[in-house]
C-alpha cells in the first residue's frame, strides 16, 4: 500500500510528478506545502512558497523504506501524525 492511500484524504493531498506538475500545482495557493524532492527542485518550491507566503516544510531527497520494515514504519509514522493533528479543532 502506498502512503497516500493509508492518510485521510480529507486532510492530506499526496500528489506525485515532474517538475511541470510542481511548477503548476505552486502557483495556486496552498494552507501548507510539504516537499519532498532535490535541492534544485525545493529550491523553487520555496520559491513559489514565499510568493503566497505559504508555510512549507523541506525533505530534501526522498525518504526510503525498506520492505521489511514498512508496515512497522507505516504504523509508526500514522500513530505519530494522530498525536501531532489529535488537539488540532480545524483536523478533527
Amino acid at each position: 500500500m502506498k502512503l497516500a492511500n493509508a492518510l485521510d484524504s480529507t486532510i492530506f493531498k499526496v500528489i506525485t510528478g515532474g517538475v511541470g506538475v510542481a511548477t503548476e500545482l505552486l502557483e495556486l495557493k496552498w494552507d501548507h506545502i510539504v516537499f519532498t524532492g532535490s535541492g534544485t527542485n525545493g529550491r523553487a518550491a520555496m520559491k513559489a512558497a514565499a510568493k503566497h507566503l505559504t508555510p512549507s516544510c523541506l525533505a530534501i531527497h526522498n525518504c526510503l523504506v525498506h520492505n521489511s520494515v514498512y508496515d512497522q514504519f507505516k504504523e509508526k509514522l500514522l500513530a505519530e501524525v494522530s498525536l501531532a493533528f489529535e488537539n488540532d479543532s480545524k483536523i478533527l
